[in-house]
């Protein structure tokens, strides 16, 4: 679904391809630096505001890296190595944000409910 959602966006000499299980690598020559970060923004969003084909509720989240040849590497390798640097280090702050709303919803609750609300969140 996403990779079908991707190619609609992406011009005729773009490349795109699967970058582990859930991740997928654009290659779009011609585009320099500065206009990299807003064409993927906007195709982060573009991902988001899309729906399951099923209906269900799940949402979609996008996170999005931008790596520059030569700039930021010289090779496809050293390139992707940008790429996933840069997105571990996201997950990793959003992991840490969602830790942190997550206690602060524990604690501003009653103890009784603080069992409630840990037994829905190991479910």
């Amino acid at each position: 679904m996403v990779a079908s959602l991707l190619k609609t966006e992406l011009r005729a000499i773009d490349v795109l391809a699967r970058f582990g299980r859930s991740s997928f690598v654009a290659l779009i020559p011609g585009v320099r630096a500065e206009q990299a970060s807003p064409y993927a923004d906007r195709l982060a969003q573009l991902i988001q505001s899309r729906g399951f084909p099923d209906g269900s509720r799940h949402i979609l989240t996008c996170q999005y890296a931008v790596a520059s040849y030569p700039k930021d590497g010289s090779t496809i390798h050293s390139l992707l190595k940008v790429l996933q640097s840069t997105i571990n280090e996201r997950r990793r702050v959003a992991v840490s944000i969602n830790e942190e709303k997550d206690k602060n919803i524990l604690e501003s609750h009653p103890a009784s409910r603080r069992t409630v609300l840990i037994s829905k969140l190991q479910d």
